[in-house]
């Protein structure tokens, strides 16, 4: 049913009770009130089956809701953030540079970042041989990615870099 039948319900039952309250004779006023009754039962669907619609409806707007909120929260957090490329040529995200900061410079999982979530990689303490250099490397918990990060040198000490992306 939809709202067009829903109203011509309720003329219908507003005619049936005009026929029940001039009537005098019982028999059209006992056919009066079962029609009545049935108009009565088809409203009660009627309004059952909009309130489900109102419901759905509702729950849509608060999923979306809360899915702006999410897109919106990443967009202020990734605004702090500017793509890097790492000494051994990984891409992540790094923390831009502020004199204000209180929070370090930090590194971001480029995987979880185009999936918006914000996870900063943690240093494993792990050294790995790549095109026979060492290179430091960092992990991240929330995929567990692995990046290589920063030369070491031959001796697996860190050396200073000077590139940025």
């Amino acid at each position: 049913m939809d709202i067009l039948s829903g109203v011509t319900l309720t003329k219908h039952c507003y005619d049936l009770l005009k026929v029940i309250i001039g009537s005098r004779d019982t028999v059209i006023i006992n056919q009066a009130v079962g029609e009545l009754r049935e108009k009565i039962t088809d409203l009660q669907m009627l309004n059952s089956e909009l309130a489900s619609l109102y419901h759905a409806e509702k729950k849509i707007t608060i999923k979306l809701t809360d899915e702006n909120a999410k897109i919106e929260m990443f967009a202020s957090q990734s605004a702090n953030y500017e793509m890097h490329k790492t000494p051994a040529g990984s891409i992540v995200y790094r923390s831009k540079l502020s004199a204000s900061d209180e929070v370090n410079l930090h590194y971001l999982c480029a995987h979880c970042y185009q999936n918006r979530v914000i996870s900063i990689l943690q240093p494993t303490g792990g050294k790995t041989n790549y095109n026979g250099r060492i290179f430091s490397t960092s992990i991240c918990h929330s995929c567990d990615s692995n990046y290589l990060m920063d030369y070491l040198g031959d001796d697996g000490i860190c050396v200073p870099s000077s590139s940025a992306f």
